[in-house]
């Protein structure tokens, strides 16, 4: 499946997860970041992130899976590093935002 947003194309191949032990590659780095970042960043909103980047990466995910060298292991790290990327990152953009209250106490 294709879904286009404006000039974006991405291209999303849900099958990935019927393979054994994805969904739980997904379930696992999601409760384990979760439990790193349990003030910034919700289980449930992880694993459907978790689950989302599998299916948009669906090659890879095979590839991994096809190197023995390679595995759900690596599967798992590769997803747990870019959830904890996608944390830490959202975290900075929220600890720039200034609030309107606090722009007109500072003000006063």
């Amino acid at each position: 499946m294709t879904m286009t947003t404006g000039e974006l194309s991405t291209t999303v191949d849900w099958t990935v997860l019927d393979i054994d032990g994805v969904t739980d590659v997904a379930r696992s780095a999601a409760i384990r970041v979760a439990a790193q970042y349990k003030h910034t960043a919700e289980y449930d909103d992880l694993y459907q992130e978790a689950l989302i980047r599998l299916a948009e990466d669906a090659e890879i995910v095979r590839d991994y899976l096809a190197d023995l060298g390679k595995g759900l292991g690596m599967l798992h790290h590769r997803l747990w590093c870019d959830l904890v990327d996608m944390v830490k990152t959202d975290a900075n953009r929220r600890t720039r935002h200034v609030s309107y209250e606090q722009i007109r106490a500072e003000a006063a």
